[in-house]
């Protein structure tokens, strides 16, 4: 039994059905009951040169032409293929989203009856947020009791005038494939990458912000997987801040481990003072402020920074904010 390609938009199923002798046994998804096919033995073949003419599902689709036995297809159309041929294979950042978005359910229209993975990046690509709050949260193996607070958090929240991006950064084991029902509350408010390799949190910021966050002016708020925010309340007050113009939003933290822990965030000589705090959870800045960082002021000796991403990031983005 095969299951279907990618069918048209609004076919729920397909009949299971087949021609006698008919269809190919199919390789790339399908259900084989191999009890059965070892009973059809010897399947037809011959050597040429020391060597099997036939693949054995070619094999097995001979057997079924003289038999008259049948390979279905149809089924729940909610469950399919694609097949990426050979030369997409060398494109790794192509076939990473696609194989995502594929995981997703998102088919592009240009793939919908193929089964060979077609179509051009553009095709292909994550949905890109045009909310005026935006919140990039990021992480990798955290647990998922953290990653559900830390969206419970936001389903909660008054005000939900407000996108997320969730970037996984190829967390370990099946994690990543179980973020999609957590994040369901939100629906078309939210754009998740699942990362098939771990990239680092630059590379991670540079897409979350650059590619898939459209309004320069938009207010990107930035929390980690393994964060949450305490009030019904905060999106309500990012967004009076928000329209008060502000460029920089930077909120109290509470840490359990450190519960009498206060910030005093410096935002006029903050590289004098170690970075002046500007670092603290929650912190949320227009994105035109982000985007005007050089790549080279985020890299070290041509490799993307990878510890203290948050003084990296916040000093350049308070040095040229104006409120």
């Amino acid at each position: 039994m095969a299951f279907n390609i990618p069918q048209a938009e609004g076919v729920t199923s397909q009949p299971y059905d087949a021609p006698p002798g008919a269809f190919v046994p199919e390789v790339r998804c399908g259900l084989l009951d191999l009890e059965r096919i070892r009973a059809c033995r010897p399947l037809p073949n011959e050597l040429v040169d020391g060597r099997l003419v036939r693949s054995w599902y070619r094999s097995l689709e001979a057997h079924q032409q003289r038999e008259g036995l049948r390979t279905l297809r149809g089924g729940d159309a909610r469950t399919f293929y694609v097949h990426p041929p050979n030369a997409l294979k060398t494109d790794d950042a192509f076939l990473s989203r696609a194989r995502d978005l594929v995981g997703q359910g998102q088919i592009p229209d240009v793939q919908r009856g193929q089964w060979d993975l077609t179509g051009l990046a553009c095709d292909w690509a994550y949905a890109q947020r045009r909310e005026s709050i935006v919140f990039l949260i990021k992480g990798r193996d955290v647990g998922l009791s953290r990653v559900r607070r830390c969206l419970k958090s936001l389903a909660m929240q008054e005000d939900s005038r407000f996108g997320i991006i969730l970037i996984d950064d190829a967390s370990e084991g099946l994690f990543p494939w179980k973020i999609g029902r957590l994040l369901e509350p939100f629906r078309d408010r939210c754009t998740l990458v699942r990362r098939s390799q771990n990239v680092g949190r630059i590379p991670n910021f540079r897409l979350g912000i650059r590619e898939l966050c459209v309004d320069p002016e938009a207010l990107v708020v930035v929390l980690d997987m393994d964060d949450a925010l305490l009030s019904r309340n905060c999106v309500g007050r990012l967004r009076a801040e928000y329209e008060r113009g502000c460029d920089v939003v930077l909120a109290s933290m509470f840490r359990p481990d450190k519960p009498t822990k206060l910030y005093h965030p410096d935002f006029v000589e903050p590289r004098r003072h170690w970075g002046g705090e500007v670092w603290i959870h929650l912190r949320a800045f227009r994105k035109r402020l982000f985007d005007a960082i050089s790549p080279e002021d985020l890299q070290l000796d041509g490799r993307w920074i990878e510890q203290c991403t948050g003084y990296a990031t916040m000093l350049p983005i308070v040095k040229a904010c104006r409120k």
